[in-house]
């Protein structure tokens, strides 16, 4: 199946993106595989969102709308089954095989895609931290208050990431523009 592109490699593209951010890799009394296991999760579903804000916001038909389901039949050793079949001679108790799931677009997508994608997973990443944005609780002193202020720092983040929004918007309209295979611009011929 080397015509599809497996979720895996645009989460471990996102992974690259944010490689900076530690809040998103580490967690309270987790170990490093347990964090990279949550990790992993909130990813994916970061990229569930960013699928369904990139099908939103196209005018053309497009890739990111279809995902599906893959299933890979694995050996005892390990090697995945080229045939996913077993020859007349084994039975279901001869060879123990695993079969390993998950999830794909279907089809090949362009580094361009891949860095939308991303770019919009980074986007639902932003936008959750929105709702968790709350003024300090702490006790403040007038000239604390002169030199921190929580109002202002809620909306300048908020601008950050309206601005962020705003210039993806650009590049979701600049792919949708170019054909998605060589690059070039879309002529429109009457």
């Amino acid at each position: 199946m080397e015509n599809i592109t497996a979720f895996s490699d645009v989460i471990q593209a996102f992974y690259h993106y944010i490689e900076n951010d530690v809040d998103f890799f580490s967690y309270f009394e987790l170990s490093e595989e347990e964090s990279m296991e949550v990790a992993g999760q909130r990813a994916e579903v970061l990229l569930k969102e960013a699928t369904s804000y990139l099908s939103r916001k196209m005018i053309v038909e497009n890739v990111f709308s279809n995902v599906i389901e893959v299933e890979e039949e694995t050996q005892p050793d390990g090697e995945i089954d080229p045939n996913n079949s077993q020859d007349d001679s084994q039975t279901d108790t001869d060879v123990d095989h695993t079969v390993n799931t998950y999830m794909a677009f279907a089809e090949m997508l362009t580094d361009a895609e891949i860095n939308l994608l991303v770019k919009t997973m980074f986007l639902m990443y932003l936008q959750r931290d929105i709702t968790v944005l709350r003024t300090f609780h702490g006790v403040m002193t007038s000239s604390d208050l002169n030199m921190y202020s929580p109002a202002n720092e809620r909306k300048t983040f908020i601008e950050m990431v309206e601005k962020y929004e705003a210039q993806l918007k650009v590049e979701i309209s600049e792919y949708q523009m170019r054909d998605r295979i060589t690059g070039q611009f879309i002529q429109i011929c009457e």
